[in-house]
């Protein structure tokens, strides 16, 4: 039977309270990146909530409390996750409210999401926002979500 190790990071890092929503139309998504982060090596975070869409979410996090972290999909019904992140963003500004970091992920950024990702980027800055490709490794979540939590923005 194999065991993990579990680096010296990774267990100063266990029952990380950062509050992190995740953000995609497909359940099955939203349960691996829920899984992958709450184990002590990919982070220990306690405090997921899981959403099934965007609509509405900015106004409940206003009442009871903006995330540390979003990881939201691209392609979602209603609003895609770029055109949240941009209101996300705007309300925080309009409301003087701390911006949570974002991490985007899609299986295909077509041109036009492509370039207003980039344009949020320039604009809030890279360490706000990252993009990763679906299907992705958990090592490659758990570093990117380990990466834009250290990021100064």
């Amino acid at each position: 039977m194999a065991t993990e190790q579990v680096s010296e990071e990774a267990k100063e890092t266990v029952g990380n309270t950062t509050l992190i929503a995740v953000i995609d139309d497909e359940p099955s998504i939203s349960d691996v990146v829920v899984r992958v982060l709450m184990k002590p090596d990919y982070g220990g975070f306690t405090n997921i909530s899981t959403h099934c869409g965007n609509v509405g979410l900015i106004e409940q996090w206003q009442e009871k409390g903006m995330p540390g972290l979003v990881i939201t999909d691209v392609m979602m019904p209603y609003r895609n996750g770029i055109d949240f992140v941009e209101a996300l963003f705007q309300h925080c500004t309009r409301h003087g409210m701390p911006k949570p970091k974002v991490i985007v992920m899609s299986s295909e950024m077509l041109l036009p999401v492509k370039e207003k990702l980039l344009h949020i980027q320039q604009v809030e800055g890279e360490s706000n926002v990252a993009f990763i490709e679906k299907p992705f490794r958990v090592a490659e979540l758990a570093d990117a979500v380990r990466c834009v939590l250290d990021m100064k923005g």
